[in-house]
């Protein structure tokens, strides 16, 4: 599978025609406008589909296989998990031929986030879940995402050293139970399954989350109005002009050439701006 963002889908370009066909028909409009439904790109090559989907949780969903085709998913609001195997899927029922679709189970290896901005895109051949939510995380405030951030960096340690799948450490539930407690200012202890080396390991990340300034703790995402000045605005009115020039000249949607949230950090500070931009963002801006 391949995790990036929309900004840097052109430099997946080339890796086959029907891929091609997407990514130039994402970039040559705001999909945000996109109607509701299916609508196909050059004949038979791909199609796109616009759907709502409410979240379930990882237990509740099958895993998808298409053996002959790719699959490309973004969120145009919200988010979602998604999950990935690299072992083989057990189907729960006869493949759907005419659709190039099998369902089953299989054990996760790889799992991410989606949200505006990023895609996932599922190889041929690749077991997938996407449409998921984490059971109860909507209840953790600052305190408990903090303490989720630690014990999920200390589950993906020890399946990189086990060089096991991440759900044979512990599951999502048991880090949203744990990370419930600790916002709590109750006691967590390691389960006894963890053998000594883990155990310590565990209580290494709770300590680390314990020393935690509550500065350091991470903040829900949400729009915030900020007061700028005039010569900000004057900055982001000229670099919009310049965007929407380059992005019609390249025939591209404005937004896959750069974002407005860049657009607002080159106007407040421009070298630190730019730095954050990619080299082909930065020679087709001429910066």
């Amino acid at each position: 599978m391949i995790y990036d963002t929309l900004n840097n889908l052109p430099n997946y370009l080339g890796m086959s025609d029907n891929l091609d066909a997407v990514i130039e028909f994402v970039m040559a409009r705001d999909i945000n406008n996109l109607p509701a439904g299916k609508t196909r790109i050059d004949g038979d090559k791909a199609v796109v589909t616009v759907s709502t989907v409410t979240p379930q949780t990882s237990d509740k969903a099958l895993f998808q296989r298409r053996d002959n085709h790719l699959t490309l998913e973004t969120d145009l609001e919200g988010s979602e998990l998604f999950e990935v195997s690299l072992g083989e899927l057990t189907p729960t029922r006869p493949a759907d031929e005419a659709a190039d679709l099998t369902v089953g189970t299989a054990g996760t290896s790889i799992a991410g986030m989606l949200c505006e901005g990023r895609f996932a895109l599922y190889l041929a051949g690749e077991p997938y879940k996407s449409g998921l939510k984490a059971q109860g995380c909507g209840k953790l405030n600052r305190k408990g995402l903090a303490a989720l951030r630690e014990l999920w960096t200390w589950r993906d340690a020890e399946a990189k050293a086990w060089d096991k799948p991440a759900f044979m450490v512990c599951s999502n539930a048991d880090l949203i139970q744990w990370s419930l407690a600790l916002q709590e200012q109750r006691t967590v202890t390691p389960p006894p399954r963890f053998h000594s080396h883990r155990r310590s390991r565990f209580m290494d990340a709770l300590q680390k989350f314990y020393l935690l300034d509550e500065d350091d703790y991470p903040c829900r995402p949400r729009i915030q109005r900020r007061q700028h000045s005039d010569q900000f605005e004057a900055n982001l009115a000229r670099l919009s002009k310049l965007r929407d020039e380059k992005a019609e000249e390249l025939g591209m949607e404005g937004s896959f050439l750069i974002t407005r949230a860049s657009l607002e950090a080159i106007a407040e500070d421009r070298e630190k701006g730019v730095s954050t931009l990619l080299n082909w963002q930065k020679e087709a801006l001429g910066f």
